[in-house]
């Protein structure tokens, strides 16, 4: 009688069940990593649609201001040029014509600003610094910003936002 090996007889390696079951296991991480990247490229299409809403609303206030800016353009041009006024009276009448077209003026620092809504939340400010009436130019642009629009303000200059 043939006795047989031991050690041969037994099967080696990796039985069905154990590869059935590292398929079924690759499988639902495939599916995982699938939804997950799904799930990202889902939000940033959101974040990103947001983003450019945000940038026409911003444009469309932007057009707005040009607007406005245009029609003072053309009544400080009048102003300069039908007036031989001192050069006092040209700012009193300058910064009267921006309030009439509905800038906020500050006549000691002759500035004129305009403020339009972007959105809820946000508003466009646009500050003109205005110029001598012999100058080169009629105005210059000070500063254009979208910023938090009223009932926030900062604790100090550039710093932290709170509700005012």
């Amino acid at each position: 009688m043939k006795q047989k090996n031991v050690l041969t007889s037994m099967r080696s390696g990796v039985g069905t069940g154990t590869t059935s079951l590292l398929m079924i296991f690759t499988v639902l991480c495939f599916a995982t990593l699938a939804m997950l990247s799904l799930s990202t490229a889902a939000a940033n299409q959101r974040i990103r649609g947001r983003g450019l809403d945000a940038d026409a609303a911003i444009a469309a206030a932007k057009g707005g201001a040009a607007r406005q800016l245009a029609v003072l353009d053309g009544a400080l041009l009048e102003l300069q040029m039908g007036g031989d006024a001192d050069e006092e009276a040209y700012y009193a009448e300058a910064l009267a014509a921006a309030e009439a077209l509905g800038w906020e003026v500050d006549a000691e620092a002759r500035t004129a600003v305009l403020r339009l809504p972007v959105d809820e939340h946000n508003e466009l400010l646009t500050e003109l610094a205005l110029q001598a009436p012999g100058e080169a130019e009629r105005y210059t642009v000070a500063r254009q910003i979208t910023r938090l629009a009223a009932g926030w303000e900062a604790e100090e200059e550039g710093q932290v936002w709170v509700p005012g």
